[in-house]
Parts: structure tokens; C-alpha cells; sequence
């Protein structure tokens, strides 16, 4: 008997939008082994609705994704050059964010272990 495994699920819907495209491309490009969906922020709790991401990237974050993500990144809160993560049930607030710490992230929301 085959055994089809559904493939991990980030998705990523922050502003601006050339963030956006950025972030999704090399995250695809590192993590080629997960789907990486690029969405508008507007429609990002639609697709929450329709599937179970490991991971979401947000500018805004509303009660439906603290809720029903099972981790998820808030960028840039107020503009701070900052994010606030939540994996694994811990939050943290990581300033003076970069590409290499949201890796670190992605990394572990996929694994669900804490952030350090």
C-alpha cells in the first residue's frame, strides 16, 4: 500500500508585497522540499481556512491566525525593524530581524521545536 504524505505548508502573506515575492522565492529556493504559497495579506485567513500551514508570515496579525496557525512570524510590527514569533506554543520577540533568523524560524516551526 502507497502512503501519500501531504507536503509541509508555509504561507506567506506580509506586506509590502516586493517583501513578499523576496521572501517567498528564497524560501523556496532553500526549503525546496516545502510548499511555499505567496498570498495577499487580505485573503491570507480564506487560506487559512482551506489548509494547515506549518508556518505563516504576516504583517497583521489577527485572532483567526494566532488561533488557528500552528506558528506563525509577525514582521515589521508598527513598522519596527522587528518580529514577533510564536512556535511551538512559545513567543519571542526577535529585534533587528533578518533573513538568517526568519531561516532559523522556518526551520524550527517545521521541526515544532521552541525557539531558543
Amino acid at each position: 500500500m502507497d502512503v501519500i504524505q501531504a507536503q509541509i505548508q508555509i504561507l506567506v502573506g506580509n506586506e509590502p508585497r516586493a517583501y513578499r515575492e523576496v521572501i517567498a522565492g528564497a524560501l523556496q529556493a532553500l526549503r525546496p522540499m516545502v510548499a511555499i504559497s505567496m498570498i495577499d495579506p487580505a485573503l491570507l485567513e480564506a487560506a487559512l481556512a482551506e489548509c494547515q500551514p506549518a508556518l505563516v508570515l504576516c504583517s497583521r496579525l489577527t485572532a483567526a491566525i494566532q488561533s488557528t496557525a500552528r506558528s506563525w512570524v509577525l514582521l515589521y510590527p508598527d513598522g519596527d525593524g522587528r518580529a514577533v514569533a510564536t512556535v511551538a506554543g512559545q513567543e519571542r520577540d526577535i529585534p533587528g530581524i533578518d533573513f538568517e533568523a526568519l531561516l532559523a524560524i522556518v526551520d524550527q516551526a517545521l521541526g515544532a521545536t521552541p525557539i531558543p
